[in-house]
């Protein structure tokens, strides 16, 4: 882009021209700034010249001996913001009698780049043609460093938030979102901008919820304590229901007041899920017709299901302090260990053997047993039947330990 054209004026003119100028705005650059680093111009169109207040001279690097022409002001901006600013100041000087920027510069002295804050006044002539720009010009460099340095912090929180799985979100006494994670926004169907400013209302279908959802955030800000819902539903953008477990927690703002309230959910409808399915699964265990026996390695019981402690007569508590041979009389002690090493190899058996319950009654059972290796822990899965009643009336009941062994493989 090309620099701004300057008026050729006589040297005489321009001479006069600028003394007058300058005596007239004398007072205003003479005039101490409100700030650190706060200083005055006063920039003339038709003689092509700028004046400055000792301050700005510190700003730009710069002392009476610099080329104070209009080539010479543009000459300071850093490169890349020299079209901009030219750009934006011709357009606004089509527009507006005020202008208000923010640019880079390049030091003279030293060569540092620093950013500054403008505001500047044109003043035009009777043809609505501008003359002369009166302005101030603030180093913000340390703010805008301070900026930066805040949007870089906010950028990692974004980051670690947004890498959370579960639900972290602020809001306001209204009930609107004003921050939000991925999470929050997954779940509803819909990206974390479009969260911001909106209500649980705006996504959620489900009065019933988003009543709860508010009347408990409201208590927390009312209260200013923090509560805990173990529980919770929450309708996802499918229409599915999805459980939460929740803490919501009061964010008093530097007047003391409570308008905000910061949440996390955890998204439980997995472990909701898995413990329904094991709930069935014990249900069924528990009202199996046969017993069922989980053993260790050295014979003791590490779970029984209520089928094996009502044929047996013993609680549940009484059946875990025991082990295989304290209910199987046919089962002496010692050659358990023999019995377990072989075991690990064929890996099934079936067997008939005799059982004893806590009230000395002993009967036949059937017995199938599963060696399992869970999580690096040797497992018994024992199946028992009682054969008592199967067995025609007249026939001698087998040896005792009449053994088939099977393998898996």
């Amino acid at each position: 882009m090309e620099t701004p054209k300057i008026l050729q004026v006589p040297d005489e003119i321009k001479t006069i021209k600028a003394q007058e100028l300058l005596q007239e705005n004398e007072s205003l650059l003479r005039e101490p700034r409100q700030g650190v680093g706060l200083g005055s111009y006063v920039i003339d169109l038709a003689t092509g010249t700028w004046k400055v207040s000792p301050e700005l001279y510190k700003i730009f690097g710069v002392d009476e001996t610099s080329l104070h022409t209009l080539e010479g002001w543009v000459a300071l901006l850093h490169p890349d913001s020299r079209e901009k600013c030219i750009e934006y100041s011709s357009h606004e000087e089509l527009e507006k009698t005020r202008i208000d920027y923010q640019c880079r510069i390049v030091r003279i002295n030293d060569g540092e780049e620093r950013w500054v804050h403008g505001l500047e006044e044109i003043e035009y002539d009777d043809q609505k043609i501008p003359i002369r720009h009166l302005g101030t010009i603030q180093d913000i460099t340390e703010r805008k460093h301070a900026e930066k340095q805040i949007q870089r912090s906010e950028a990692f929180l974004r980051q670690v938030i947004d890498i959370n799985p579960n639900l972290v979100f602020v809001k306001d006494r209204e009930g609107r979102f004003t921050l939000a994670n991925k999470a929050v926004a997954d779940v509803y169907g819909t990206t974390v901008e479009n969260l911001i400013g909106k209500t649980d209302a705006s996504f959620n279908g489900n009065p019933d919820e988003v009543e709860h959802f508010r009347q408990v955030d409201l208590k927390v800000m009312d209260t200013m304590q923090e509560q805990v819902i173990s529980e919770e539903r929450i309708t996802d953008a499918a229409g599915q229901m999805r459980w939460l477990q929740t803490v919501k927690r009061p964010i008093e703002g530097e007047d003391g007041r409570v308008n905000h309230v910061l949440g996390v959910a955890t998204d439980i409808t997995e472990r909701k899920l898995a413990d329904s399915r094991l709930r069935r699964t014990q249900y069924a265990i528990d009202h199996a017709t046969d017993g069922i026996f989980v053993i260790g390695h050295d014979g003791r019981f590490l779970d029984v299901n209520e089928s094996a402690c009502r044929r047996l007569g013993y609680t549940k508590q009484e059946l875990l302090t025991k082990s295989v041979m304290d209910i199987d009389p046919d089962f002496p002690p010692a050659a358990w260990v023999s019995f377990w090493e072989e075991f690990k190899h064929t890996k099934l058996l079936r067997l008939e053997t005799r059982h004893r319950g806590k009230s000395g009654e002993v009967y036949p059972v059937e017995v199938v047993a599963n060696y399992i290796l869970h999580e690096g822990e040797e497992l018994d899965y024992a199946f028992v039947r009682d054969i008592t009643v199967v067995r025609p009336e007249g026939l001698e009941p087998p040896t005792p330990r009449s053994v088939v062994w099977c393998s898996i493989h």
